[in-house]
Parts: C-alpha cells; sequence; structure tokens
C-alpha cells in the first residue's frame, strides 16, 4: 500500500482586495509612479509607515527624462563650441562662452549622479 506524506507546505494568507475609487485613482496611480516603487511596496509603506528596506529603481520615465536632458545638454555643449569657432568672438563673449559650457558640464555631472552613473 501507498502511504502518503502529509502536506507540509503553508498555505500563503488570502491577499486584500483595494479598488480605488473612481475620482481618487488618477490621484493614486501618480503617486505610485512617482514613488518608483511596486504596487505592493508602495500599498504596504502607506498603510504601515514603514519604509522597505531595499532600495527602490528609479521610475523608467524619470530615467528617460534625464537621459533626454543629458542629450539635450550635449547638444547645447556642441552649439556654443560651433558658436566658438566660428571665430567672431570677442573676449567678452569667450568667457561668457566657457561659463555657459562649465555650468553645462555641472549639470550634465548631476544628470549622471541622479542616473546613477559616474561621469
Amino acid at each position: 500500500m501507498d502511504q502518503e506524506k502529509p502536506n507540509t507546505t503553508k498555505k500563503r494568507a488570502a491577499p486584500y482586495s483595494f479598488r480605488v475609487p473612481k475620482e481618487r485613482r488618477a490621484a493614486f496611480e501618480y503617486n505610485l509612479k512617482t514613488s518608483g516603487k511596486s504596487l505592493s511596496a508602495f500599498v504596504t509603506e502607506r498603510c504601515t509607515g514603514e519604509t522597505g528596506h531595499r532600495q527602490h529603481r528609479a521610475p523608467q520615465e524619470k530615467l528617460k527624462l534625464l537621459a533626454k536632458l543629458l542629450a539635450e545638454t550635449a547638444a547645447i555643449k556642441d552649439a556654443l563650441l560651433k558658436i566658438e569657432r566660428q571665430g567672431s568672438v570677442d573676449a567678452d563673449a569667450r568667457r561668457a562662452l566657457d561659463r555657459a559650457a562649465s555650468e553645462l558640464a555641472l549639470i550634465r555631472s548631476a544628470l549622471m549622479a541622479k542616473m546613477g552613473r559616474r561621469s
């Protein structure tokens, strides 16, 4: 005769079900997206007040925006270099161009740091 093994696996507790009211759904979804957390982590944090132990990923939308801003700073720097190379720039304009280029470098460094990359 076959002996049956006792079922030793534990079942999970039933999940909670929550429906966001229609008039609050847009705000809920916005807060969820900007938090950069999973739905479960977001709701748990809001209900218990405890933050998760892991570092959360930045939302893809933010990373795309940061990448676009980074590309724009590169385009601005290229335009400044083009103006400088044309040769019709006096000393004051050259100093202004150099100052703008150094400020763009600071912006680029800040964007790279925000994206979690080294510049």
